[in-house]
C-alpha cells in the first residue's frame, strides 16, 4: 500500500459512500476498460483522491500528506518524549529504521476525529514474530505478536508490548544489521487504518482496547486485552471479535495462507536455527548392523579385482533378458 491508497484508507473514513464504489468495481468493468482490476481500483482512488484535492484548491499530493499527516519538516512535539527508548536503543548510523527524534508526528493530541493509521510487520529477528502498531498521540503504540493474528475468536494470541515506534516505522521495510537489535528482514505484511470503539487513550490506560481495523488483510472488530501474566514487559491478547469476518483457524490460518508484503510484495523467508546434529560417532557406525542382500552367499575376496570390460562381438545378445545399447567410437 502506498501513500496515495493509504492517504484514501484514512478519506473513506469520513467518505463511506467512496470506498463502496472502489469496492463495487467488477471485472467486466476492469475488461471494458482494458486493464486488470486491481489497476482500475487504483486508478479510481487517485481521481478520488484529485478531486477532492481540486475542491479544496491543493494539490494531489498536498491532500494525501495532509490526510496521512506527512511532515514536511522538523516539528516539535510531545511525542518525541515517548520515543526516547526507541532511540537509544538504536544506531540509526548503521540500521536503516527511521529516526523519530528529527521528525516529530504532527497529530498527537487531536482537537477533531481524525483517521488513525495501523500497520503489521512480519519481522524475522531472533524469531520470526509479527509487530502490530497503533497510531495513538503521534506514536504508534507497538506489540510483538510471537504467532501473528488470528481471525479465530477462541485464540487469544499473545501481544508482548515493547516501546513506541515513529509514525515513519509504518511504510519501513528492509534489512536491520546484525549486531543491532532486532536484527533481520523486516516487511509490512498489512496496513490501514484502526477505528477505536470508544476514547482509545482511557481504553488503552485501563488495558482493554476495542477497534475496527480496515486494512488489505485484516477487517472488522478486534480487542486488544492486557493481562495480569508476569514478565519485563506488559503481556496482552490481540482476540478476533465475533463478527461477520470471524473464521476458525482449522479453515483459515491468514499468516500462513497470506505470507507477502503488501508494499512490495517481498515474503520473509524464516532462517534456520538452532544446532545441527552432530553426525554419528565412527564406533557408533562400526557397531551398526551390516547390510545383507538377499540370496547373497557369503565367500572369501578374490586376491585380483578388475573392471568389467566391453567386449568386441559380431551381434548383440538375443533374448528378452538382455537390455543393450550401441556403442560408437570414434
Amino acid at each position: 500500500m502506498d501513500d496515495t491508497a493509504l492517504a484514501f484508507m484514512f478519506y473513506v473514513a469520513d467518505h463511506r459512500d467512496a470506498l463502496a464504489q472502489v469496492q463495487a468495481l467488477s471485472e467486466a468493468e476492469a475488461v471494458e476498460a482494458g486493464e486488470p482490476l486491481s489497476s482500475l481500483r487504483d486508478t479510481y482512488i487517485v481521481q478520488t483522491l484529485a478531486s477532492a484535492a481540486h475542491q479544496r484548491g491543493v494539490s494531489l499530493e498536498a491532500l494525501v500528506r495532509e490526510l496521512i499527516a506527512k511532515p514536511n519538516e522538523p516539528d516539535e512535539n510531545p511525542s518525541v518524549a515517548s520515543l526516547e527508548k526507541y532511540n537509544r536503543m538504536r544506531d540509526f548510523a548503521a540500521s536503516p529504521e527511521p529516526s523519530g527524534s528529527s521528525r516529530a508526528a504532527k497529530r498527537s493530541k487531536r482537537t477533531e476525529a481524525q483517521a488513525l493509521q495501523f500497520c503489521v510487520q512480519k519481522h524475522d529477528a531472533t524469531r520470526l514474530h509479527y509487530d502490530f502498531r497503533l497510531e495513538l498521540n503521534g506514536t504508534l503504540k507497538s506489540w510483538a505478536i510471537p504467532k501473528g493474528p488470528c481471525f479465530d475468536p477462541k485464540v487469544k494470541r499473545l501481544s508482548v508490548h515493547v516501546e513506541d515506534h515513529p509514525l515513519e516505522y509504518a511504510s519501513f521495510e528492509g534489512t536491520i544489521p546484525k549486531g543491532h537489535y532486532g536484527a533481520g528482514e523486516v516487511i509490512v505484511w498489512d496496513r490501514g487504518i484502526w477505528i477505536p470503539q470508544g476514547d482509545p487513550d482511557e481504553a488503552y490506560r485501563k488495558g482493554r482496547l476495542k477497534f475496527e481495523l480496515q486494512g488489505e488483510k485484516l477487517s472488522c472488530f478486534w480487542n486488544l486485552v492486557r493481562t495480569n501474566i508476569e514478565g519485563k514487559q506488559e503481556q496482552w491478547f490481540l482476540i478476533k471479535h465475533q463478527d461477520e469476518s470471524a473464521r476458525p483457524v482449522a479453515e483459515f490460518d491468514i499468516v500462513a495462507e497470506q505470507t507477502n508484503s503488501v508494499l512490495s510484495d517481498r515474503t520473509v523467508i524464516p532462517r534456520k536455527r538452532g544446532k545441527s546434529k552432530p553426525s554419528a560417532p565412527a564406533e557408533s557406525a562400526a557397531k551398526a548392523e551390516p547390510l545383507r542382500t538377499a540370496n547373497a552367499v557369503p565367500a572369501d575376496l578374490p586376491d585380483k579385482l578388475a573392471p568389467q570390460l566391453a567386449t568386441l562381438v559380431e551381434s548383440s545378445p538375443q533374448g528378452s533378458e538382455w537390455r543393450f545399447e550401441i556403442k560408437f567410437d570414434g
